[in-house]
């Protein structure tokens, strides 16, 4: 899917006038920043995750607070530290399969699972993480089905890997659209598109967004 420069825009424009959810998402990472690249530290992080998740309707079943403390250790932490200003636009494979890694060690904690997995991990590495939930994966799926084995083992699928190489293309072809439209250099293009949500009239959060989270709005409004 080549998403469309103008649709682009006019669905995260709307999204911006409709997106009751987004303070809670910008008020979570404001007090927590990459709270990935540190020990957790549960008095600290507890309350804001809990608030952000309950407000997107994420909070389903209990956490395992207690085993994301202990399995977060300095290897996971120094990976997100790493990662800490990587711009999906600019992402090179190995440091999204970094990112991947991050993701898929927190899914192994009870009660977290896919969408919460990337909640987290977008609200750690804001300028990385593509969120996705259950609409969002089943499009994507349908769009991207799984090739069949001609010949030798199939290889199990990492989908969230492969989502978010798609998010970085789709994004630079956004970036290359905006070049041409309003004919910008690459890094002016990128501010443009960043500042959508300044420009927007009416926009419940009037602030830059990293791309990632511009094309996460995207995805969400066109899946409902």
């Amino acid at each position: 899917m080549k998403i469309q420069f103008e649709d682009f825009i006019s669905t995260v424009e709307e999204g911006e006038r409709q997106g009751k959810r987004s303070p809670s998402f910008w008020n979570a990472r404001d007090s927590l920043g990459n709270y990935l690249a540190s020990p957790i530290i549960l008095e600290e992080v507890k309350g804001i995750i809990y608030t952000f998740l309950a407000d997107w309707k994420s909070y389903r079943k209990e956490i395992g607070w207690d085993q994301l403390a202990k399995i977060w250790t300095g290897e996971y932490q120094n990976i997100s530290l790493s990662l800490g200003g990587t711009r999906i636009e600019d992402a090179q494979d190995e440091e999204i399969a970094q990112a991947v890694k991050l993701y898929d060690r927190l899914r192994e904690i009870e009660g977290i699972g896919h969408t919460n997995a990337s909640k987290l991990l977008s609200l750690s590495l804001i300028e990385l993480g593509v969120m996705w939930d259950g609409d969002i994966r089943k499009k994507y799926k349908e769009l991207h089905p799984q090739r069949p084995i001609v010949e030798g083992p199939r290889l199990k699928r990492n989908l969230y890997r492969e989502f978010l190489r798609s998010q970085r293309a789709e994004v630079n072809n956004l970036i290359q659209q905006c070049m041409k439209n309003k004919k910008l250099p690459r890094t002016e293009a990128i501010q443009w598109l960043r500042e959508i949500p300044l420009r927007a009239s009416e926009s419940v959060s009037k602030r830059e967004k990293p791309l990632a989270k511009l094309i996460d709005q995207y995805n969400y409004w066109k899946t409902r």
